[in-house]
């Protein structure tokens, strides 16, 4: 899910210890209301401003790495699976995915299943409906015979499966190929 980064500026403030960041800045606040400006400060009010200075910094500092993170996640993760409610029989299993700009309405797609760290071909299809919320369904029209069981537990909305169930807006043209010469 998308976040603001107000929302991981403020997820990140809690994980630096609130409590302490909110004791430590109250006690600045009272010092520095008491002191005047044209007084000398003092290296004890100094050293705690400083202080609390770093731990801001590195609250904005981890908020930053996690949006660019979460930025390098380009294809949409795989929210829900189920068997397909079309009386096609080729059509195996309709998918909803999180919304993504790469997808376009009846787009051809991939599917496929990380197994052992490689990623394995088990489908092909093509995007049914681009949802008002951006979620994206996408339907499954041919699988391959060695992922049957797969696709099964795709339809079934296995967790373990979605997890690991990729969708790419392409289709490769030797699977293409193979489709089309038994007739589609």
């Amino acid at each position: 899910m998308p976040r603001s980064f107000l929302s991981l500026i403020w997820s990140n403030f809690l994980r630096v210890q609130v409590v302490i960041i909110g004791s430590v800045s109250i006690v600045l606040a009272f010092l520095l209301w008491h002191s005047s400006p044209s007084k000398n400060i003092p290296l004890g009010l100094v050293l705690p401003i400083g202080v609390l200075c770093v731990i801001l910094i590195l609250i904005l500092g981890f908020a930053a790495h996690e949006a660019f993170k979460m930025s390098k996640r380009v294809l949409p993760r795989v929210l829900l699976g189920r068997k397909s409610p079309t009386a096609n029989q080729k059509a195996s299993v309709l998918c909803l995915l999180e919304p993504s700009e790469l997808f376009s309405y009846d787009a051809l797609v991939s599917f496929y299943y990380i197994h052992e760290g490689f990623e394995e071909l088990i489908g092909i299809g093509r995007v049914l409906n681009i949802q008002e919320d951006g979620r994206i369904q996408v339907i499954m029209t041919h699988s391959r015979d060695a992922h049957e069981e797969t696709v099964k537990k795709l339809g079934e909305n296995n967790v373990d499966v979605l997890k690991k169930t990729i969708v790419k807006p392409s289709a490769p043209q030797s699977i293409l190929d193979v489709v089309m010469s038994k007739g589609g």
